[in-house]
């Protein structure tokens, strides 16, 4: 006995959630065609369940657009700290008593996506009970991206840094998602997990030549399982004793989030501080991560990640080149990201610099403008040596919905 009865109507999508303390709750979708997404609870792991929650309603329910007939699939996580969030291809919902109660929350995973051209399929969403949370669904020709994915049927993902309350631009979620032909290189059915460390994993179903190999046509090849990792160099607070920019060095730092192609980051430092070894072996085993961290009334939140793997493959040769002291990082095609070119300069005798750009539907932009009170904090970070060079940017030259750019 759960959260449904006997009835004349269809039931579809089951997903279960647990918060380990006895809590769980019961997510599903009724009636397809209108649309219906509906809830129940039990607090004494599964003896008894409450009464149904109706969280969308079909055709013009609160919280969705009137004459949509979606419903395509729902997704349900909880962060284990209190927040519970129900998502589905057109909106969400958000409880903090366990699923008792629910209410629509201000922003939801990939914004008004759905309202557009954009139809989700298939889609997954979790936490990692650290704040950071993430959405995962196969989209079929978004316009919000401005074409930039292409016309077949991408995974796209949304980000949130502050245990839901804000979601980041929906973003490829591999850089090579324009390269799929039009009904024919599809991808589907995403999965998430994330385990202790904070490592995040995704895999799902792939007809795209450039990721499986295959010919995803689905009348004549085949799909393929695909699995993309990220690798986890930020940290929720900035790294300590980091070596900052002094106020006589360059610094600049430049984020458009205009969706699809019109995503783009540039950031270029300079410090006299700098010496061989403080960027560890890219080309070896050394993680590089940009971190940009917010600050809100003097309180520090990580609001931003995009991180270059080490030891990549970029067009049959390796996108890192370089020894101690100068490292450089191309990948022309956005292989493993957005992140198309890195310079990392340590001169023995003192002082370097670090460039870093990128661009493209795999950016996954936050949502700006960011609070900057006081300022707003860039590192960029060595992973297994924990070395890094920051700068702070107090007063932004333009911070609005769409370009943050501070020197």
């Amino acid at each position: 006995g759960g959260g449904s009865s006997i009835d004349n109507a269809d039931d579809d999508g089951p997903v279960l959630a647990s918060d380990g303390a006895g809590n769980w709750v019961l997510l599903w979708r009724r009636n397809q065609v209108l649309g219906k997404v509906l809830a129940a609870a039990s607090p004494d792991n599964g003896a008894s369940w409450g009464s149904l929650a109706e969280l969308r309603s079909g055709l013009g329910g609160a919280g969705t657009l009137a004459g949509f007939t979606g419903g395509r699939y729902a997704a349900l996580a909880t962060d284990r700290l209190g927040t519970w969030i129900a998502d589905w291809n057109d909106g969400c919902a958000k409880s903090i008593d366990a699923g008792a109660t629910w209410t629509i929350p201000l922003a939801c995973p990939f914004g008004d996506l759905w309202r557009l051209e954009g139809a989700a399929t298939s889609g997954v969403l979790l936490a990692d009970g650290n704040g950071a949370w993430l959405s995962a669904a196969a989209y079929l020709d978004p316009v919000t991206l401005g074409g930039s994915v292409g016309s077949d049927a991408d995974i796209l993902i949304s980000r949130s840094v502050d245990g839901g309350v804000t979601w980041s631009h929906p973003a490829a979620l591999v850089g090579t998602a324009a390269r799929g032909r039009a009904w024919k290189d599809l991808d589907s059915d995403p999965v998430l997990a994330v385990d202790a460390n904070g490592q995040w994993m995704a895999a799902w179903i792939s007809g795209e030549p450039s990721l499986s190999g295959s010919d995803g046509d689905p009348l004549t090849g085949d799909t393929d399982i695909v699995v993309a990792r990220a690798v986890p160099v930020c940290r929720p607070d900035p790294v300590a004793n980091c070596t900052t920019v002094r106020a006589a060095d360059k610094q600049r730092f430049k984020l458009v989030a205009r969706g699809g192609n019109g995503d783009r980051l540039a950031l270029a430092l300079r410090s006299k501080d700098l010496i061989p070894g403080d960027f560890g072996d890219p080309t070896g085993t050394t993680d590089i991560g940009l971190c940009v961290y917010d600050r809100v009334a003097g309180i520090t939140r990580l609001v931003y990640e995009i991180n270059v793997p080490a030891s990549a493959t970029c067009g049959g040769v390796p996108c890192w080149a370089g020894a101690a002291g100068r490292f450089d990082y191309i990948d022309r095609t956005s292989r493993h990201g957005a992140v198309t070119r890195v310079k990392l300069r340590a001169r023995g005798g003192g002082g370097g610099a670090v460039t870093i750009k990128g661009h493209g539907p795999a950016l996954a932009p936050p949502r700006i403008p960011f609070i900057v009170d006081p300022d707003l904090t860039v590192q960029v970070v060595a992973a297994d040596t924990r070395t890094c060079l920051e700068a702070h940017f107090s007063s932004p030259k333009r911070n609005n919905d769409e370009t943050f750019r501070a020197k």
